[in-house]
């Protein structure tokens, strides 16, 4: 394997997938195309619940029948979610475009990180995992902030024309996922080539089996994913409530771009930051923890100032904690389930903000947003205090 072509293609594939033109102002080309809020509503609720079905089944197949495969369906189906939200006329449409936009996220969430990580496996230097996943999530994250700031060309060709686009970007980022090379570090992936239809039932039983007995037999492991996806639910939050949070505090709404733009940018920096931070995860919730939630925190001030600055921060530290963290759990998983446990980490998230969100989100009706963003600050606290006391006990016995 050439490591050098393979990382190349690797980056290519992420700043592509991030390149979302039509995705960065969906609400608004639905708006515009005659579809009301409630439609909205309804096609955000198709997108999560397709999302947490698919996620680990999607993460067993790449695993079963290679990460390499998986991509590029996960590029096709993208193209495939454009092309029928470019032509549909009907919320039913809608509907079923966001579930195959959903679907296709699942196919690549999960298996990129797998087939990096046995990329750098295979060539001997696992140990650069941190520094090339935090450069693959800095190019998707300045994608995504290009396609924001051309959000205003996306209008002016339509919502036709921006979706026929984004079959497009689907197309090419399954060309750049055929370019990768599948690595092989173990047998089981050497003989997936030979795997038939008739087998693929039995064999993806025998996956479900051996996952769940993994994780089982490791408490401990399933603690750690969950409070790290905790902690990525709740930055999530903070950039939901927000954009709401600043126009209440006296910032135009037409202007409200310009902190969102910021929080892009440091997103990139905080993928890059991330390499930097501690090699153990009791010290990365113990450095970065406590200053991230009480970032969130002031992030609900009633200044616009403190407000966008805290933001800013909470998002630096969040994206470096994210990309840190992920490089401290690929080690702990096989390589034959190194997709499908990368996914159950999104699963776990998505079960976190199914918690979180309805809970913010009546806090935030309530008393309003900073209100609801000091809140959340305050829970992830908790949850991070409780857990390095739990790991100073089980360090004391």
């Amino acid at each position: 394997m050439n490591l050098k072509r393979q990382k190349i293609f690797l980056s290519l594939h992420e700043g592509l997938r991030g390149f979302r033109v039509a995705g960065t102002i969906w609400v608004v080309l639905l708006l515009v195309r005659g579809f009301s809020l409630t439609d909205v509503g309804l096609a955000e609720a198709v997108f999560h619940s397709v999302s947490f079905l698919c996620e680990v089944p999607s993460g067993m197949l790449a695993d079963v029948l290679g990460r390499r495969r998986t991509l590029i369906a996960a590029g096709l189906t993208t193209a495939v979610a454009g092309a029928v939200m470019a032509m549909s006329t009907s919320l039913p449409g809608v509907c079923l475009a966001m579930g195959l936009e959903a679907l296709g996220f699942n196919l690549g969430s999960g298996t990129l990180e797998a087939i990096t990580y046995d990329s750098l496996v295979q060539a001997g230097d696992p140990a650069e995992y941190a520094k090339w996943d935090g450069r693959q999530y800095a190019c998707y994250a300045a994608a995504q902030a290009l396609a924001s700031l051309g959000s205003f060309v996306t209008v002016r060709i339509g919502f036709s024309g921006a979706y026929a686009a984004a079959c497009c970007i689907g197309l090419a980022t399954a060309f750049a996922a055929s370019r990768l090379v599948e690595p092989v570090v173990t047998q089981a992936q050497a003989s997936r080539g030979r795997v038939s239809l008739r087998e693929l039932p039995h064999r993806l039983w025998d996956h479900v089996r051996g996952n769940l007995g993994f994780l089982l037999h490791r408490p401990r492991l399933a603690v750690k994913m969950t409070c790290v996806s905790f902690v990525a639910a709740c930055c999530y939050l903070m950039q939901m409530f927000f954009q709401q949070h600043v126009v209440g505090a006296g910032l135009p709404a037409a202007l409200v771009g310009l902190p969102l733009f910021a929080l892009m940018m440091l997103d990139m920096a905080g993928a890059l930051l991330g390499p930097r931070m501690p090699k153990r995860l009791s010290a990365l919730f113990l450095v970065l923890g406590l200053p991230i939630a009480g970032c969130i925190a002031l992030a609900g001030a009633p200044g616009l100032p403190l407000s966008i600055t805290a933001a800013c921060l909470a998002m630096l530290l969040g994206t470096a904690f994210a990309v840190r963290a992920a490089s401290l759990l690929q080690p702990f998983y096989p390589s034959d389930s190194r997709a499908t446990l990368t996914s159950v980490e999104s699963m776990v998230y998505s079960f976190c903000m199914i918690l979180l969100s309805p809970a913010a989100g009546g806090v935030a009706g309530r008393w309003g947003t900073g209100a609801c963003l000091a809140g959340v600050g305050a829970v992830l606290a908790l949850m991070v205090t409780a857990l390095l006391l739990y790991v100073r006990k089980e360090q004391t016995r």
